[in-house]
């Protein structure tokens, strides 16, 4: 029979369902332990020799009791299969603690242990510089982890020198190599000027971590002389590093910030304020300068024989235009003087008077003349007027006597 992949999911989920479908009875201790945003939990169940993932939906989990790692527990529940990824694991009903499990159990006492020879005591802690410019960290080469550590740093002191160790984080052997970049650092701190050193990894089971939890990675903590911070996991995840070091950090990102506080940032903010007041002045001040080069430059232009010349001469055409503008204009004016007085003159003209009616009478009684001039005395008031004496009446277009 040819199926599709999510067709053979769907098909041993059914093979379980009818085979396996009452509950089960299952005991083992708890590891990585994940609280979802909505509710789901979602945590392995092992033993010295096996390990199955479990799930207790938030419907069923809102009635149980918190649950952590290393908890030993019995749970009810029934196998099932996610058919997206063929996941099998048991969907867990209700659970009853056991207490502590093994290798909760073998945290503790290894603890207690080394509580007791004093590799926790706190007066040999030594205390760790808030602002260096060089220091050491051993972690994984392509772990989230120094990536975080670096961008922290770089962000906070974009001149602080790394030495970096990468190191194994988890399987066998890797406390040997913690342990191994732990004291080569240390070696080379006076060397390098290395003033505190960081070892981290990002969180996981309690399994995950162990390896920070080995006796030769614990010691070469205590006897490290050089400032050492513990960054290994995330706030609920807790080794024995932790307690040895020097500091403890909830994050490795955390680690780095104690090593690069805010006073490095400060600075440079009050340099970028300062530098920004100082150009500003600097670029007010030039402007200010150039206005007076450039008045002082206008003024010795001003002043140039050739200019001094150009300006007179434009002085002397500008009198000229006006003064042949006041002569042209008084000459006008006095050309409609001349006609109005020429009109004046015309309309006083003895016949242009006679045209309009008058008459002009002579005393005529001396004179044969036809001249109006010589024909006698102009009669122009009643006193003068004599009926027995000869007249002329000169009209405009002839005379009589009478």
């Amino acid at each position: 029979m040819k199926l599709k992949v999510v067709d053979a999911n769907k098909l041993f989920k059914q093979i379980l369902k009818e085979n396996l479908d009452p509950i089960l009875e299952i005991e083992g201790e708890v590891s990585n332990f994940k609280k979802a945003y909505n509710g789901h939990c979602y945590f392995d169940l092992k033993d010295s020799d096996g390990l199955i993932s479990c799930i207790i939906w938030s419907s069923v989990a809102a009635g149980l009791s918190e649950l952590k790692n290393g908890d030993n527990i019995e749970v009810s529940g029934k196998f099932d299969l996610y058919v997206t990824c063929g996941r099998i694991n048991i969907n867990v009903y209700s659970f009853k603690k056991q207490g502590v499990g093994d290798i909760q159990n073998k945290f503790i006492k290894l603890k207690e242990k080394l509580k007791n020879e004093g590799y926790f005591d706190e007066d040999r802690k030594k205390n760790i510089p808030d602002n260096c410019n060089t220091i050491g960290v051993v972690s994984s080469g392509t772990g989230a982890a120094i990536k975080d550590i670096c961008s922290v740093l770089y962000r906070r002191n974009p001149c602080i020198k790394v030495y970096f160790y990468a190191s194994k984080v988890q399987g066998n052997d890797c406390h040997l190599d913690i342990a191994k970049g732990i004291k080569l650092l240390d070696s080379k701190a006076d060397e390098f000027g290395i003033e505190s050193i960081i070892i981290s990894r990002g969180g996981g089971s309690i399994e995950d971590l162990w390896g920070y939890n080995e006796i030769e990675v614990v010691k070469a903590i205590y006897d490290c002389k050089t400032p050492i911070i513990s960054g290994v996991g995330h706030e609920i995840d807790f080794t024995l590093c932790d307690f040895v070091a020097d500091f403890r950090a909830i994050t490795p990102s955390a680690a780095a910030e104690r090593v690069t506080n805010k006073t490095y940032i400060e600075y440079l903010d009050k340099i970028e304020l300062y530098y920004g007041s100082i150009y500003n002045i600097i670029e007010e001040r030039i402007k200010k300068d150039k206005i007076k080069v450039s008045d002082l430059n206008n003024m010795l232009k001003l002043k140039e024989p050739e200019n001094i010349i150009k300006s007179t001469i434009d002085k002397m055409e500008n009198s000229m235009k006006i003064l042949y503008e006041n002569i042209k204009n008084k000459l006008l004016w006095n050309k409609d003087k001349i006609d109005s007085v020429k009109k004046e003159l015309k309309e006083k003209e003895i016949k242009n008077i006679l045209k309009k009616g008058f008459v002009l009478i002579l005393d005529n009684s001396n004179s044969n003349s036809n001249s109006a001039n010589n024909e006698g005395k102009i009669i122009s008031s009643v006193s003068d007027f004599n009926l027995s004496k000869r007249k002329k009446l000169i009209f405009h277009d002839g005379s009589i006597n009478i």
